[in-house]
């Protein structure tokens, strides 16, 4: 309980010293005139104050006296009700009435309607005298407040008239509404006596009868949560009683058992002064109105909404200043009230407890000075102090790798005392108990602190979720007030074993293994396209440029079903009828392995890649190309060596051209997109995790050279820039402790210069060999990309992972050759070397074999490129419209005979 307010003390010889109450302590600065001694007093409350702001202010001079207030279920709408009555000095005496007002914004005044004068002007009224039944109990002429039931179809007020003026009048009443809609008295209000309910009690009914002569002119009346209890004060008789309701918010069903709480009988509250009366939301804290000294008081409960259990004063807060200097201030129409006192009626919360709003009811010589006033608080329902709650736990809420041995830490926002009962540690995933700690042994400690520390006995097991649960009746303050307790899974859970995923070497290295991968299958397409172009170049002066000779196939249904499209005879039979369109077809294969070596964050990566370019172009004349190709391939990458990796399946397509001026500078472009799926595998100790990854890709390469002949050699000097955009989408891990992955956004800039060499030569008649080289600096300007994870079981806790670019400078070296003979056998191959400095590297093998020894034969070599490496002989031969195809495979690398012969006879139509 604070030791003081606002306090004056006064000693002799002292000066006067007023100073005002703080958050945790007070200074007292004693001034002794005669010896000039400066005393310093410490007085440390350990106690957290509220301090109430007010906010707005609501000038409702129509309602005349203002006797309660209350709100719908989610605050948009608000009632107040006004006694007219000439008890009140109202001059008007012909109605007393309930008004609703509509709030653009729930418990927010400022969106409420006024009038040039400032006075709410907006709002629907309905009368409330007589509906209580035409005989019964003078049938409510001195309403005084007000309290909705459940659901919003009926209205319960309470009679304020005294025995002085009206018979002993002390009934509390349920008025129903005529509308359908639940909150809705726009339609009027029903009397539920007339109707034949039993809508309400008097405090002298039988079974209701609170034995006390003064228990008359009720002034306040609220429920409890579900409506089984129903509470009014009587001011007079200075008490609140509280009633059972056998039926929910049903009053005909009152009972009183004995239970009141007395708040006059050290005079806190003087007589006949007690209004309107509240809980808060957990019945832990009780608020009386003083409406003579214009007060607040607030009192804590050991019960909640139970007044037979220890009930402790916390203190008051006066409206008083705020009302006489704040309210109405806006508008100079407003009467003065800067000296009215005793004012304060109504009260009422918003749902959680951060505001507050009252009523004032004064009205003398047709002059009203009624407002609504709004607060808002430090915390819920903290007009006179704080519950205490909680700061922090340690281990922190969703903290992750907590150790198997670690206590529990909890901090308040104030200093608790340990009262009874207990701290339950659970296990998230089955919410079975693992350990029950009273909170009155001796495994808690720090009781009259802030910090509570709890001695877990039980050895959490690794990588389990738990979480804590705390009795409401567990710790209090020095007021009373309780700690609101833990009863949900999430407040304060944490994991054990979980350390930082970026801490893992093999998450680190997938996570790299997928940027690297981005970048490298643009690359892949960019090339196998610039290889073509460049072939091109090379064998402008033939007229058939197909260089479809090769085939490959793949277990992909999708590129194995297109490869096989336009088999070698219908091509050369296509092209025979079709030579003056230019349209030529062509593909080409490539094998790549790479090593990226191991680093202190990261595990070494092996990479094998493989994938087939199948293109079909159109050259308009020397000058000018363009095109059109697919490609699929497969990137896999080991990460470590025990079994973590990616593999990956890609398509592209992509749209190319090259113009050039005088056939010696070339301009070549490039533009495609690609869509990835990734099948992700890490291990984590003996355990797998897996996932499924999806991408989509946009690139381009621009390229500029110019080639310089010199008999039969060819020197070529080149500038190219390559850009791109990857989009790896989010997925989830299963598993044991599986991550959860974030959207990744990756960018590949690459800027090169470079020079291919060629030379022709003659080895015998009929047969030529074009011998190739390249070499290249690439400057990579990709800029770093960051990837966000975080565990399936701890969504809010993130890592994020920076990939910087390590291939900043690199080298490409490349040589091959082209050898063909006059009676149609050709073969291609090229071997290249891309190396990132100091860093990885990645070798490359393309490749293309066949012979065509007239235009209905065709001899083949093929390769198979997937899991199970195939070598396959195709020979084709065209016999007048039907293709007569001997097939024979064999697998060299598997460790049993596995070879098959094929024969078949097929047409294309």
């Amino acid at each position: 309980m604070p030791l003081c307010q606002n306090v004056l003390v006064t000693f002799e010889n002292f000066f006067m010293i007023d100073f005002l109450r703080k958050a945790v302590s007070y200074l007292l600065i004693l001034f002794l005139s005669i010896t000039k001694i400066l005393i310093l007093l410490m007085i440390d409350t350990k106690v957290a104050f509220a301090a109430p702001t007010y906010t707005d202010s609501l000038y409702i001079h129509n309602l005349r006296h203002s006797t309660g207030i209350t709100f719908n279920s989610d605050g948009t709408k608000m009632y107040i009700l006004a006694s007219m009555s000439t008890n009140n000095s109202v001059n008007s005496s012909s109605t007393d009435k309930i008004s609703e007002f509509t709030l653009s914004n729930a418990y927010d005044l400022s969106g409420i309607s006024k009038d040039a004068n400032g006075i709410a002007d907006d709002y629907v009224t309905e009368g409330i005298r007589g509906k209580c039944g035409s005989g019964w109990k003078n049938s409510l002429v001195n309403p005084a407040d007000l309290f909705w039931n459940g659901d919003g179809t009926q209205i319960v007020v309470v009679d304020s008239t005294s025995s002085s003026t009206s018979n002993n009048n002390n009934s509390v009443c349920s008025v129903g509404i005529e509308s359908s809609t639940a909150y809705d008295i726009d339609d009027g209000m029903t009397d539920l006596v007339d109707a034949g309910d039993d809508p309400g009690f008097d405090l002298d009914d039988s079974g209701t009868d609170v034995s006390s002569a003064n228990a008359e002119a009720i002034k306040g009346v609220t429920f409890n949560n579900d409506g089984s209890k129903i509470f009014v004060s009587s001011p007079i008789d200075g008490k609140i009683y509280q009633f059972a309701l056998s039926t929910d918010y049903d009053l005909g069903t009152a009972s009183y058992g004995g239970a009141n709480f007395s708040f006059d009988t050290s005079g806190v509250i003087s007589n006949d002064a007690a209004t309107a009366i509240r809980f808060s939301n957990d019945g832990k804290q009780m608020f009386v109105n003083d409406g003579t000294e214009d007060k607040i008081f607030q009192w804590s409960l050991s019960t909640a909404f139970d007044l037979s259990s220890t009930i402790t004063l916390l203190g008051n807060f006066s409206i008083r200043d705020d009302y006489q200097n704040k309210a109405g201030d806006y508008n100079s129409n407003i009467p003065d009230h800067s000296s009215v006192t005793g004012v304060l009626e109504g009260l009422e919360f918003n749902n959680d407890g951060s505001k507050f709003f009252v009523t004032t009811g004064h009205f003398s010589n047709n002059t009203g000075r009624q407002f609504v006033m709004e607060y808002a608080l430090d915390c819920p329902y903290g007009i006179v102090e704080c519950e205490p709650t909680l700061s922090s736990c340690s281990p922190t809420d969703g903290a992750t790798g907590v150790g198997v041995d670690h206590d529990i830490v909890l901090t308040f926002s104030e200093a608790v005392d340990v009262e009874s009962g207990n701290i339950v540690i659970k296990k998230s995933s089955d919410d079975s108990v693992v350990e029950t700690i009273d909170v009155t042994g001796s495994s808690v400690t720090g009781t009259g602190t802030t910090e509570i520390t709890v001695n877990v006995s039980t050895t959490f097991d690794i990588e389990t979720s738990y979480y804590i649960t705390i009795d409401s009746t567990a710790f209090d303050d020095s007021g009373s007030l309780s700690y609101a307790g833990i009863n949900d899974a999430t407040t304060c859970n944490f994991s054990t074993g979980q350390e930082n995923p970026l801490l893992d070497k093999e998450v680190v290295g997938l996570i790299e293994a997928q940027v690297e991968m981005s970048h490298r299958i643009i690359k892949h397409t960019t090339k196998s396209v610039m290889h073509r172009i460049e072939w091109l170049r090379r064998h402008k002066d033939l007229d058939n440029l197909n260089n479809q000779n090769i085939t490959f196939q793949f277990s992909d249904p999708m590129i194995s079903t297109l490869s096989k499209v336009i088999p070698a005879s219908t091509i050369q039979d296509t092209i025979n009828e079709n030579h003056h369109n230019d349209w030529f077809f062509w593909s080409e294969g490539q094998i790549s392995v790479g090593k990226t070596g191991e680093e202190e964050s990261t595990l070494a990566r092996d990479i094998e890649a493989n994938g087939i370019i199948i293109g079909i172009d159109n050259r308009t004349n020397q000058e000018s190309m363009y095109g059109v190709a697919f490609g699929y391939g497969e990137d896999i990458v080991d990460v470590g060596s025990s079994g973590t990796g990616t593999d990956t399946k890609f398509y592209s397509l992509s749209l190319y051209g090259t113009l050039s001026r005088n056939n010696t500078n070339y301009l070549d472009g490039l533009l495609g997109i690609s869509t990835l799926k990734s099948d992700l595998i890490r291990k984590k100790n003996s355990h797998t995790l897996t996932g499924e990854r999806d991408g989509k890709q946009v690139f381009s390469s621009v390229n500029y050279s110019k080639v310089i002949n010199k008999d039969d050699f060819n020197l070529n000097p080149l500038g190219r820039i390559d850009i791109g955009y990857t989009e790896l989408g989010a997925y989830d891990e299963t598993g044991k402790n599986a991550l959860s992955y974030e959207k990744n956004k990756i960018i590949t800039g690459i800027t090169s210069i470079g020079l291919l060499l060629d030379s022709t030569k003659q080895i015998n008649q009929g047969m030529t060999i074009k011998q190739m080289g390249r070499l290249e600096y690439s400057a990579d300007f990709s800029p770093d990309s960051d990837a966000t994870l975080s565990y399936v079981t701890d969504p809010a806790t993130e890592y994020t992972l920076t990939v910087s670019n390590k291939a900043r400078d690199n080298l490409r070296a490349g040589i091959g050759f082209d050898f063909s003979t006059d009676d149609g056998f050709s073969a291609i191959m090229n071997y290249e070397r891309y190396e990132t400095l100091g860093s990885t590297h990645t070798d490359t093998m393309y490749f293309a074999l066949g012979w065509v020894t007239n235009r209905k034969t065709e001899y083949g070599i093929t390769f198979n490129g997937t899991d199970n490496t195939t070598a396959s002989f195709d020979h084709i031969k065209n016999i007048k419209g039907f293709d007569l195809n001997f097939n024979f495979d064999v697998h060299p690398f598997s460790e049993k005979i596995n070879q098959q012969a094929n024969l078949n006879l097929s047409k294309s139509f």
